[in-house]
């Protein structure tokens, strides 16, 4: 009982403490100065320009949203910059246990060269499948005979036969009847 008491006591003093004063000493001159060094010596010149270089802000000039309470929706968006993207899903099985939203859309934007880079791409329980100008052409056909396999019904697993015990390593299998 009495170390409950020691600690409680203890415990008090330290959170009555004042936390605003601090004991600090000054010394007149620092034993090791932890400055680093100007970044005029780390980098060389021609980097620090670029670094602070940041690119434009594009406003949109056009955009909207609809949403429908069973999940599915459409937007769209187009930039000052010529950029663009639009997207729409409808829900395939509503109220079952298979529902899923299907998904197509698309996207455009200008790349560093100028060159103006399109993907139209669809997503479903399937999975997702894009085709555009800047995607090999070997993924986008992956993808689609991906998505184009026959469904593998799963079926229920029966129980394992073998069920260990608990409390030891013997199987059930291994059990000697008496």
């Amino acid at each position: 009982m009495y170390r409950y008491i020691c600690f409680a006591a203890m415990l008090i003093c330290v959170w009555a403490a004042p936390v605003d004063e601090q004991v600090m000493v000054v010394t007149e001159e620092p034993v090791m100065e932890l400055r680093a060094p100007p970044i005029e010596h780390v980098l060389p010149p021609m980097i620090v320009p670029e670094m602070q270089t940041r690119a434009p802000v594009v406003g949109i000039m056009d955009a909207g949203l609809q949403q429908s309470t069973d999940g599915a929706y459409n937007f769209h968006y187009r930039g000052e910059d010529g950029s663009y993207r639009q997207e729409s899903a409808v829900v395939v099985n509503p109220g079952t246990e298979y529902q899923y939203l299907k998904i197509t859309g698309s996207y455009s934007y200008f790349d560093a060269n100028g060159k103006e880079v399109v993907v139209h791409y669809n997503a479903d329980d399937r999975g997702f499948v894009p085709e555009g100008n800047n995607i090999m052409q070997q993924i986008s056909t992956a993808a689609k005979m991906n998505s184009q396999l026959p469904r593998v019904e799963e079926k229920p697993r029966p129980p394992p036969s073998h069920v260990p015990v608990v409390g030891g390593g013997v199987w059930a299998s291994q059990m000697v009847q008496v």
